[in-house]
């Protein structure tokens, strides 16, 4: 187990920002992949698909959440849960609109 949290202490690109560049960790509101960023930018809601965790923060993917505030994964990748954007079971869809060009694209209704 300790080689495990120390692999995942050592890969976690929020880890070296934190220790690298303390005052833009400091400064960060939420962690974003850039999936959950483009989302972001689209419909304005810091939201991501539980098929997008694929990197090293605390996700369970068994359950396809964020981990219980006692596991371990807090202590080897220690963040705020409020950094962390929403999790949507579902697939996402992006809205299409054949023949007519939206002023803001968005998200299928029931997607997101």
């Amino acid at each position: 187990m300790t080689e495990t949290v120390g692999y995942l202490q050592a890969e976690a690109e929020a880890n070296w920002i934190r220790t690298h560049q303390p005052e833009i960790w400091q400064r960060t509101h939420k962690y974003l992949f850039p999936f959950g960023y483009l989302t972001y930018k689209m419909v304005g809601r810091f939201v991501d698909s539980v098929g997008s965790q694929v990197g090293y923060v605390p996700f369970d993917y068994k359950r396809l959440a964020w981990v219980g505030p006692s596991d371990w994964k807090w202590q080897a990748v220690p963040m705020p849960l409020s950094i962390l954007p929403d999790l949507s079971p579902r697939r996402m869809c992006w809205e299409r609109s054949p023949g007519r060009r939206r002023k803001r694209p968005g998200f299928l209704p029931g997607c997101l």
